[in-house]
């Protein structure tokens, strides 16, 4: 399958490698140009190009990098994108990162309906609720137990399908969680962010997904998220504060700092089922 991969990020990059090792033709881009993502191109096997030559003739769209970058596409992008073209978008909305989007902060819509109002294209939802380091370290055997689950939501079972195939030989379980209107339930603060919920906890996730909550929640976690960091970077001496504290901790790679983050993470599950 020919796969184009928009944003060379971890997510980006993982998966590039990923789909190219699983024999798929990947082409991935960032905001700066295919000429910085020589070291991408090597360790991945993908091939770096312009945004606009990732989309022609892909099947597969992965959109993934922070809301803001969303800016600096072009509406008109997937215009020359083949018509039955599956689009996913890992993104996750922060205001305090991204700035202020009426149609999202007012309610009117959730974050993929305003990515797929923006482009005028179908969406589908997937990869946003789990970590790069779960990702490499997590995926599991099929039929495994406890294997970890990725939702998928959007409005064409067919485009669920082919992306629920690529979570599965990724090694998850993939969960159809509804339609893109549905995808509200996957995003930060809600049960199943980032909680590495296996397939029986997932579909009860979707169960008590509360979107009254979801704000509430997402500060308290962050509170605690931010807590932690700190503590961790004074106790080893880092001369970083801050939120900063918060995304270098998380970007470690330690499995033990990891694990302390899904701990944390899964009270926005277990706080529902009480």
């Amino acid at each position: 399958m020919q796969i184009g991969i928009i944003g060379a990020g971890r997510i980006g990059a993982f998966l590039a490698k990923s789909f190219t090792q699983l024999g798929h033709s990947v082409r991935i881009s960032n905001s700066r140009g295919p000429e910085t993502l020589k070291q991408v191109e090597s360790e991945t096997g993908a091939t770096a190009l312009p945004v606009a030559e990732v989309v022609k003739n892909a099947q597969l769209i992965i959109l993934t990098i922070p809301t803001k970058g969303v800016f600096q596409l072009d509406r008109q992008l997937f215009e020359s994108a083949l018509e039955n073209v599956v689009i996913v978008d890992t993104c996750n909305y922060n205001p305090s990162r991204d700035g202020p989007i009426e149609e999202i902060q007012n309610g009117k819509l959730n974050h993929t309906e305003w990515i797929s109002h923006y482009f005028n294209r179908p969406m589908i939802k997937a990869f946003n609720n789990i970590t790069d380091f779960s990702l490499k370290s997590k995926g599991g055997i099929q039929n495994a137990p406890n294997r970890v689950a990725i939702p998928v939501s959007g409005d064409s079972l067919k485009s669920k399908q082919l992306v629920s195939n690529i979570i599965e030989d990724l090694g998850f379980d993939a969960v159809d969680i509804g339609s893109l209107a549905d995808s509200w339930k996957q995003q930060m603060g809600g049960p199943m962010y980032c909680n590495d919920l296996n397939r029986e906890e997932l579909e009860i996730a979707v169960q008590i997904a509360n979107r009254s909550v979801m704000e509430e929640q997402y500060l308290e976690i962050f509170k605690q998220l931010y807590e932690f960091s700190n503590e961790y970077v004074e106790k080893n001496n880092l001369d970083i504060s801050g939120s900063n504290a918060v995304l270098y901790v998380m970007e470690m790679g330690d499995a033990q700092v990891h694990n302390e983050f899904i701990r944390i993470f899964r009270k926005s599950f277990t706080n529902l089922q009480k």
